[in-house]
This record gives C-alpha cells, structure tokens and sequence, in this order.
C-alpha cells in the first residue's frame, strides 16, 4: 500500500499509549451502544437507522475514531511512530507485520463464529438536499457483494472518521450522498485489535 510522501507522525517517546487505548475503548462503546440497541435482522436495523440517523452518523464517527485509536496505541506501545492521519488502511499497514497477522487471524476467527444470514452488518445511509426530491434509503451499497477481509474492509472504510463527521458536506443536489457503514465488520475489527492490546499485558 503507498504511503504518503513526508507524513507527519507522534513521537512515541512523549505519547501516552494507555490513554489513546481508554479513549478508544469510551469511542467503541459509543458506537457499540447504538448498535447493540438496534434489532438484529437487516431488514429491521435497517428501518431502525432511518429513524436514528443522528446516532448512525455519531455511531460511524466513534467506531472510526476508535479504530484509529487503537491502531496508534497499539504503535505506540511497540515504539513504533504513528502517522498523524485518520486512514484506517494506512494505519493498518503501518503495524508491524507480526500484529496484522495476529489482527487478521482474530477477525476471521470472530467473523465465522458472528455472521449469518439475517444478521445485520452493514448499512447504507442515502441522504439529499432538501429541494431535490426525496427517494427512499434503499441498499445499493449494502447489496453488492464486497470482500470482507480485514484489508478490504479498511480500505473502503479508511476516510470514515471525515466521511461520516462531515456527511451533511458537499451533497450532490442530483445524485444524493450514500455511505454505506459496515458496522458489523468494523466492530469485529476493533475487537481484534484490542485483543493486541490486551495481550501485551
């Protein structure tokens, strides 16, 4: 994966790890809350983000403050420098190889044991400006059959933090703006990733 040119980074030697991993833990469970509050089947959390759109949009926002936090705790507590960036997929290819493996590992470990076929686990928010006229949220994005695996997930996932925070942005009066939040395996991912974390005690 290419990395940027001159990036800036935290120096770990004047970083505190442990308070970057409390903070991602307190934006996890926010995130997690809203979820966890929502019922189970697609087609129904589906209906439930409709008329929580407030708490999707907080609930993309924290899980991906959160993954970020934990990647760059993780950096930290190994002494590694960590880019001063909200890219989830540069992130993850800045740890150490041995960490991606273990991450991977644990993700696909958690991901046959979670999934099956009415859970939810994504979610696609359509939104249009207030004169264009209105069409329902449908699941274009939800629907197509996309690779899930850890790499894959992150990368269409790596601008969520901006994304999700500044949705109400730039809105093609036309088009709309669609983001889909792949909540299940995003939540699965920070899972795996504190579980580095916790391993290292």
């Amino acid at each position: 994966m290419a990395k940027r040119d001159n990036p800036q980074y935290i120096d770990p030697n004047v970083a505190v790890p442990d308070a970057a991993i409390l903070a991602a833990n307190a934006f996890y469970e926010n995130a997690h809350q809203f979820i966890s509050a929502g019922p189970l089947s697609s087609e129904s959390f589906d209906q439930y983000t409709k008329h929580n759109v407030g708490g999707l949009i907080a609930s993309a926002t924290n899980l991906a403050l959160a993954l970020e936090l934990y990647m760059k705790g993780i950096m930290l507590r190994l002494n590694v420098r960590a880019p001063h960036t909200h890219d989830l997929a540069d992130l993850f290819d800045g740890l150490p190889d041995d960490i991606q493996r273990r991450v991977v590992q644990r993700y696909g470990q958690l991901l046959k044991a979670k999934v099956s076929g009415k859970q939810s686990m994504e979610v696609t928010l359509l939104a249009y400006r207030a004169e264009s006229p209105r069409q329902e949220s449908g699941l274009p994005m939800a629907q197509i059959t996309m690779p899930r695996d850890v790499v894959s997930v992150l990368e269409r996932a790596k601008d969520a933090f901006v994304s999700w925070r500044y949705f109400f942005e730039s809105v093609d009066p036309q088009e709309g703006k669609e983001l889909c939040y792949e909540h299940g395996y995003l939540l699965l991912i920070a899972q795996s990733l504190r579980a580095q974390w916790d391993a290292f005690s």
